[in-house]
């Protein structure tokens, strides 16, 4: 699933959004099927990617709220809370950009292997 979720991505950043959004939703459900929490919110904020970059920002906005809901209700960490957080903010004032969400999912990422580290956005 994990590769299915890297051949989405792959569409989204080289100009296949629609299809490649559809690809990672699907694996999104497929990960949350299987009570993978964390995989499924790296889906959503792929999905959220492409959503801003099909000027979707309101289903961008709704999809990172329910993926603060799913890492809350898995008892994930709250600076990646925090940090879906404070993207679904960015997409709410009209200053989101799918660069912000890369930060984000990167972030995410990190805390595998660095969970004290705090998120910075570039921007």
């Amino acid at each position: 699933m994990k590769n299915q979720r890297c051949v989405g991505s792959l569409f989204i950043r080289r100009g296949g959004v629609e299809d490649g959004v559809a690809y990672v939703r699907t694996t999104r459900r497929e990960f949350l099927r299987n009570g993978l929490a964390e995989e499924a919110g790296l889906c959503g904020l792929d999905v959220v990617e492409g959503l801003l970059l099909i000027n979707r920002a309101s289903a961008a906005e709704t999809l990172a709220a329910g993926v603060i809901e799913e890492f809350t209700a898995a008892g994930w960490s709250r600076r990646a809370i925090a940090a879906i957080g404070y993207l679904t903010e960015a997409i709410a004032g009209k200053t989101a950009s799918a660069q912000l969400v890369t930060e984000v999912r990167e972030y995410i990422v990190s805390l595998r292997t660095a969970p004290e580290r705090d998120f910075v956005a570039s921007s």
